[in-house]
C-alpha cells in the first residue's frame, strides 16, 4: 500500500509540473504576440503621419514647381519646412503628441525638371528618427491631340521607406 500512494503522488506532482511548463509556455508566447502587437501599431501610426507629412510636401513642391526649378530663383537648398502644424491637426487626440516633430525636406536633383523631397517624424525628446519617406517629384507635359494643347502632369517616382523603430 505505502508504494501505491507514493507513485500517486509522484503522477500529481509530474502532471503539475508538466502543466506549469506548457501554461509558462503559453503565457511567454502570448506576451511575445501582444508586443508585437503593441509594436505594429506605433509603426502604422508614425508610417502614416510621415506618409501624411510626404504628400503635404508633395503637393506644396506641386504647387510651387517652378519657383524651385528654374535656375534663375534666388531659392537656397535644401528647403526646409516645418510641418509640425500637420500633427496639431489630427482627429485623433491618441496621435497628438506633443513629443513629436515633423519637417520637410526639399532638394534639387541633377536631372531636369525633378524634386527630392524627403518627410522626416522625429521624437523631440531623443532625437530620434522614428520614420522617412521620401520620393522624387517628376513633372511631364503632355501634348492633348484632342484639345491641341500641353497637359501638365506630376510623377512621384522611387518612393522609399526608411524606418527606424
Amino acid at each position: 500500500m505505502k508504494t501505491k500512494d507514493g507513485s500517486s503522488l509522484l503522477i500529481i506532482f509530474m502532471m503539475t509540473t508538466f502543466l506549469s511548463m506548457l501554461s509558462f509556455g503559453y503565457w511567454y508566447k502570448t506576451s511575445l504576440l501582444v508586443d508585437l502587437v503593441n509594436q505594429r501599431e506605433i509603426y502604422y501610426k508614425n508610417f502614416y503621419l510621415t506618409e501624411k507629412i510626404l504628400n503635404y510636401g508633395v503637393n506644396f513642391a506641386k504647387n510651387n514647381f517652378t519657383q524651385l526649378t528654374v535656375d534663375g530663383t534666388k531659392v537656397i537648398f535644401p528647403v526646409i519646412l516645418d510641418a509640425q502644424f500637420l500633427l496639431t491637426d489630427l482627429k485623433n487626440p491618441d496621435l497628438t503628441n506633443p513629443d513629436l516633430s515633423a519637417e520637410i525636406i526639399i532638394n534639387k536633383v541633377s536631372e531636369k525638371q525633378k524634386l527630392y523631397l524627403k518627410a522626416i517624424l522625429l521624437s523631440k525628446s531623443n532625437k530620434n528618427i522614428l520614420c522617412k519617406l521620401s520620393c522624387k517629384l517628376a513633372m511631364t507635359e503632355v501634348f492633348n491631340e484632342k484639345s491641341k494643347e500641353k497637359q501638365i502632369y506630376f510623377v512621384v517616382q522611387n518612393f522609399t521607406i526608411g524606418n527606424f523603430i
